[in-house]
């Protein structure tokens, strides 16, 4: 799911922890590679889940939409899948009482799925989290995130579920992936992956359908910085975001990059987003229209110029211009 999506008439929207689900956490402290010794709060999460009723009065919370989940929960991840069932990643152990850990499915009138029972652990003792969820066919969910275990079965930071919670076992990276934070499927079905290897080195890797890596994709660069979020374009280039830089030599790009189906970088794109005066940027989401403009949403931390942190989302063209005439 991107953003808004509808839901019969209704909408899912991010809130605030006074909402049923949601709390805020500091959960992801990564060392940055520039600055050693440092760590770096990349990401505060403040995520609710509210149904609003766009039937009654546009806006107007829907009170009876109210799961519980378990106090000092953070939800990081959601999708609707085509039964407008919602599916929900996070941190969590249980939902209306009943346990989950990490990944749970809820009706559309917000009542817990009881169809839909994976169990995740983490054989480092950790609570497992959730990052990022994709949707596949016949209901398919894919999971990343920190965990070793599903059902029982090895699987580690990466796996599919059927549409019943049971582990696809036709799906397994191995050992290719640790810690997937964000992922995102390529038009032939290719699984690009955001992964976290130890404490602050990141890779971006392009899976097989069965899981295995894809030889034919390799990115040489090196990110100095965090990898936060990715997309694929129509084309099958692979847009990366985050609070990293890239220097090739004669160019510096920051934030967001481009790369080919291969893996090459994409001297082309070169977008210049309005950052200046901010200590921290980073982009912490990637949105491509159908139009194939694309959606960057920032997160962006108080400098001399500006005092107060703040969110926001910029747009530029498929060449990386700016679109002016889309601001926030």
């Amino acid at each position: 799911m991107n953003g808004n999506e509808s839901l019969s008439g209704r909408y899912l929207r991010s809130g605030h922890p006074t909402s049923t689900i949601g709390a805020a956490r500091a959960e992801d402290y990564w060392r940055r590679g520039s600055q050693l010794g440092l760590y770096l709060a990349c990401l505060v999460l403040i995520f609710g889940l509210a149904s609003l009723n766009a039937q009654t009065q546009p806006g107007t919370l829907d009170e009876s939409f109210s799961p519980v989940l378990n106090t000092g929960c953070s939800v990081l991840a959601l999708q609707v899948d085509a039964s407008d069932r919602i599916i929900l990643g996070g941190i969590f152990t249980n939902v209306d009482g009943r346990p989950r850990t990490g990944v749970a499915r809820l009706n559309r009138d917000g009542t817990l799925d009881e169809g839909f029972l994976p169990l995740l652990t983490n054989e480092s003792g950790s609570s497992p989290l959730i990052r990022a969820l994709l949707l596949g066919k016949n209901d398919r969910v894919l999971i990343g995130g920190r965990f070793s275990h599903v059902n029982g079965i090895a699987r580690q930071g990466l796996a599919a579920l059927n549409s019943d919670g049971s582990l696809d076992t036709d799906f397994d990276s191995g050992r290719e992936v640790d810690f997937a934070i964000r992922a995102a499927f390529t038009p032939d079905e290719k699984v690009v992956v955001i992964n976290l290897s130890g404490s602050s080195t990141f890779r971006v890797v392009r899976l097989n359908h069965e899981g295995s890596l894809d030889p034919t994709f390799q990115i040489t660069n090196t990110f100095n910085g965090i990898v936060e979020s990715v997309a694929v374009e129509p084309s099958g280039k692979i847009l990366v975001g985050g609070g990293f830089d890239i220097n090739t030599g004669n160019v510096l790009r920051q934030f967001v990059v481009r790369f080919h189906e291969t893996g090459a970088l994409d001297e082309e794109f070169r977008p210049q987003l309005p950052i200046t005066g901010y200590g921290y940027v980073s982009v912490v989401s990637i949105i491509v229209q159908p139009d194939s403009r694309v959606l960057l949403g920032k997160y962006m931390l108080s400098g001399a110029a500006h005092p107060y942190a703040r969110n926001s989302v910029d747009r530029i063209f498929t060449d990386g211009i700016l679109d002016t005439s889309f601001y926030t």
